[in-house]
C-alpha cells in the first residue's frame, strides 16, 4: 500500500523528477558512448599508420551503371590510404558523386573489416537515391531574353511565345550520357540535336559530343539602342536563318580538371531589310556570315554542387576564336575568365562569390552580332534585366548570402522500365544578394548609356532548386538607377 502511494506520488507531484532522472541517464550515456567511440578511434589511429579498401559496396543505384559511379568515386578495390585521409577521401567522394547530378541523396561510410596489422581493411559502402533526369515536354517558351521582358515591354504577347516538342535526358543509356531534341515553332522555328558520351576512351576519362541547330524568325533585333534592343517584323519573309554545326572532346584528367575543345561551323544570312537598317549586323552591309568557331575551356572544380554550392571554388578560363574561311569578314579573339567561390559560414548560411570578365583581343570593330556582352543569356546583372550593353570588355562581381530554408524529397512510381522511380527533391533558400558590373565599348557609342560606367545592384529574393539539375529564382532587385523590379530567371545544368 505503501509503495503504491509513493508511485503515485511521484508520478503526480514530482513527474519533473522522474523526467530529468530520464534525461540525466539519456545524457551519461550518449556522453559514454561519444567517449567510447573517441577512443576507439584513437586506438585506431595508433595501431593503423595506413587502410586498405577491401570493397566497394553501392546500393540504391536503379538505372546507372556500376562502373559509371566507381568511375566518378576515382577509388578502387585494394587502394592504400593514410588513416588521416580517410574522412577526407569519403567527403570527396560525396561530393564527386553529387556534383554529377544524377542523384538526389548520396551518403558514404566504411565498415572495418580488420585490425589485425597496421594494414587496416575498410569496405567503402555508398548509399544511393538516383534523380528523375528524363524530361520529355511540350515547349511553351517566351522568345525574348527573359520573362521580365516579355511582361512588361512585350505585353505578354503570345505572339512571341515558342511552342512545340522537347526531350532532354541526362543520363540516356546509365552511363551519364546527355541527349537533347528540340522541335518547336511559333516565334522562331528551330530543331535542334546534342548528344554527349563521357566515356569515350579506354581509360574513360575522354568524352566526345556532336550537335546541330537549324532556326529561322521573322522578326530580328537588329541593332541596340538606349540599351534597349530594336526589332523587325515582316510576316511576308523570313528575316534571319541559322545554321550551326559542332563536334568537340572534353578530358578529364582527375575529378576537378576537365578541359572541353570545340569545332563549329556557322552559316547565318539575314534578310535585305534587317542589311539596310543595320550594315554592320554583319558587317560593311553583308548578308551572308560564314565562320569557324574554334574554342577551349580550361575548368578547375572543387565546389560540391554547381548551381547551389556550399563550399569549394571553381576556375574557369576560355578562349573562343573566329575566322572566315577565305575573308576577312569574321575575326574576332575573346578570352573569359571566371572564378566562383562558396563557404558555408553557419549550418544554414552560405556564403558565395562571382566573378566574370571576359576581353575581346584584336582591335577591329567587331559585327552587331558578335558584339554582345551583358543582358543576353544567363549573362546578367541583377536589376538590370530590361536592358542589353554591348562593348568589347566587361567585369561582373556578385557577392551572395544564402539561406536554406527547407529540402523536400518524394519518391513516387515508375512510369518507363528502364527509368529510376519518379523523384523529387527540393532545395528552398533566401539569397541577398549584392552585384557589379563594367562594360568597356571602346568605340563609345552615345547610345550605349550604361557602358564605360559603374553599374549596381542590391537583390532580395529566393531560389528553388529541382532534382540537383535546374534552379527558379524569384527576385526583388534595385539598380543604381533607383529602378524596382520583380525578376523571375531560371538555370539548368544542361
Amino acid at each position: 500500500m505503501y509503495d503504491k502511494e509513493c508511485t503515485t506520488f511521484l508520478n503526480k507531484k514530482n513527474g519533473w523528477f522522474i523526467k530529468f532522472i530520464r534525461f540525466f541517464i539519456k545524457k551519461a550515456f550518449q556522453i559514454l558512448v561519444g567517449i567510447a567511440l573517441l577512443f576507439s578511434e584513437t586506438r585506431l589511429g595508433a595501431q593503423c599508420d595506413s587502410i586498405i579498401v577491401s570493397n566497394i559496396h553501392i546500393e540504391g543505384n536503379e538505372k546507372t551503371k556500376l562502373w559509371v559511379i566507381k568511375n566518378e568515386m576515382r577509388t578502387h578495390v585494394n587502394e592504400v590510404l593514410n588513416i588521416n585521409a580517410l574522412y577526407q577521401k569519403l567527403d570527396q567522394i560525396q561530393i564527386d558523386l553529387t556534383r554529377t547530378g544524377l542523384f538526389a541523396d548520396v551518403k558514404v561510410s566504411t565498415i572495418q573489416d580488420s585490425s589485425q596489422s597496421l594494414h587496416c581493411e575498410f569496405e567503402i559502402v555508398v548509399s544511393l537515391k538516383e534523380s528523375w533526369l528524363f524530361f520529355p515536354s511540350i515547349i511553351f517558351d517566351i522568345a525574348d531574353r527573359n520573362y521580365n521582358v516579355w511582361w512588361t515591354e512585350q505585353n505578354h504577347s503570345l505572339d512571341r511565345v515558342n511552342y512545340g516538342l522537347q526531350l532532354i535526358h541526362y543520363n540516356v543509356s546509365g552511363r551519364k550520357d546527355k541527349l537533347r531534341l528540340k522541335m518547336q515553332t511559333g516565334y522562331t522555328n528551330k530543331y535542334e540535336f546534342y548528344y554527349y558520351y563521357p566515356y569515350f576512351s579506354y581509360r574513360r576519362n575522354i568524352g566526345a559530343y556532336a550537335g546541330m541547330l537549324y532556326a529561322h524568325s521573322k522578326e530580328v533585333d537588329y541593332k541596340s539602342e538606349n540599351n534597349k534592343l530594336v526589332f523587325y517584323r515582316n510576316e511576308e519573309k523570313i528575316q534571319l536563318t541559322r545554321r550551326e554545326f559542332y563536334i568537340g572532346l572534353a578530358h578529364r584528367p582527375s575529378s576537378i580538371i576537365f578541359h572541353q575543345y570545340r569545332l563549329e561551323y556557322q552559316y547565318n544570312n539575314i534578310s535585305d531589310s534587317i542589311a539596310y537598317r543595320n550594315r554592320n549586323f554583319y558587317g560593311d552591309g553583308n548578308r551572308i556570315q560564314r565562320h569557324f568557331l574554334l574554342s577551349y575551356g580550361f575548368y578547375f572544380n572543387k565546389l560540391n554542387h554547381d548551381l547551389l554550392p556550399e563550399k569549394g571554388y571553381r576556375l574557369a578560363f576560355e578562349f573562343f576564336l573566329r575566322r572566315s574561311f577565305l575573308s576577312d569578314d569574321v575575326r574576332s579573339f575573346i578570352t573569359r575568365q571566371e572564378w566562383v567561390y562558396a563557404k558555408k559560414l553557419f549550418p544554414r548560411y552560405i556564403y558565395s562569390s562571382v566573378i566574370t570578365s571576359s576581353q575581346q583581343i584584336l582591335n577591329n570593330k567587331q559585327p552587331y552580332s558578335l558584339n554582345k556582352l551583358l543582358g543576353y543569356y544567363n549573362n546578367i546583372v541583377y536589376g538590370y534585366e530590361y536592358y542589353v550593353i554591348d562593348g568589347t570588355h566587361m567585369l561582373r562581381v556578385e557577392q551572395n548570402l544564402r539561406y536554406k530554408l527547407f529540402s523536400y524529397h518524394k519518391s513516387f512510381f515508375k512510369i518507363l522500365k528502364n527509368e529510376p522511380r519518379i523523384k523529387f527533391k527540393l532545395d528552398a533558400s533566401a539569397l541577398v544578394n549584392v552585384s557589379t558590373a563594367y562594360v568597356k565599348d571602346k568605340y563609345e557609342d552615345p547610345s550605349n548609356e550604361l557602358a564605360n560606367r559603374f553599374l549596381y545592384s542590391a537583390t532580395l529574393g529566393g531560389e528553388l532548386g529541382i532534382n540537383n539539375a535546374q534552379k527558379l529564382q524569384l527576385h526583388l532587385s534595385v539598380n543604381h538607377r533607383r529602378e524596382v523590379g520583380i525578376f523571375v530567371h531560371s538555370k539548368s545544368t544542361f
